[in-house]
């Protein structure tokens, strides 16, 4: 009889934390526009597909081009860390170059640096939790900005002097 207790409760136990975690977990898909620019002109644009999934402590962004699979990437963040982790490269958040647009997001990015610099990683990244990634600076190539509008493309000067 204890036995049959204990089967019944571990079974119950299993329920109701696959229950909980699929309550802690949303998942949202949006589109972006990445405009790339090197020497300060307009030289990519491809549309992607962003599939943001939220659970309790990490934010996913996996961001697919509609044109290249080999430009897929995804990056997390850590609520509680404050961090992003891109390309498996560690993220902090930096108090400088934040960037503010109404027409982009009601809130504000934060420059994320790398914690272990690199002389030819991308850095910095424009980042809010609730949009994702608005901007990569790339010291050696393109930089890449993500819209979800194709007419807000004319930002990109104003995004640009943030990287």
């Amino acid at each position: 009889m204890k036995k049959s207790v204990k089967i019944i409760f571990l079974i119950l136990l299993i329920c109701v934390s696959c229950t909980n975690s699929d309550k802690q977990k949303s998942t949202t898909k949006e589109k972006r526009y990445l405009c790339g620019f090197s020497n300060d002109s307009l030289k990519i644009r491809t549309e992607y597909t962003l599939t943001k999934t939220i659970t309790d402590s990490i934010i996913k962004f996996d961001y697919s081009s509609h044109t290249d699979s080999l430009r897929d990437f995804n990056v997390e963040f850590k609520k509680h860390k404050n961090k992003l982790v891109f390309t498996q490269n560690e993220y902090e958040k930096s108090e400088i170059n934040r960037f503010k647009n109404n027409r982009i997001s009601i809130k504000h990015f934060d420059s994320y640096t790398f914690i272990k610099p690199e002389i030819d990683g991308m850095s910095p990244v424009l980042f809010n939790e609730n949009y994702g990634v608005l901007a990569i600076g790339n010291p050696l190539g393109p930089s890449a900005i993500f819209l979800k509008k194709k007419e807000e493309f004319e930002l990109g000067d104003k995004i640009l002097d943030k990287l």
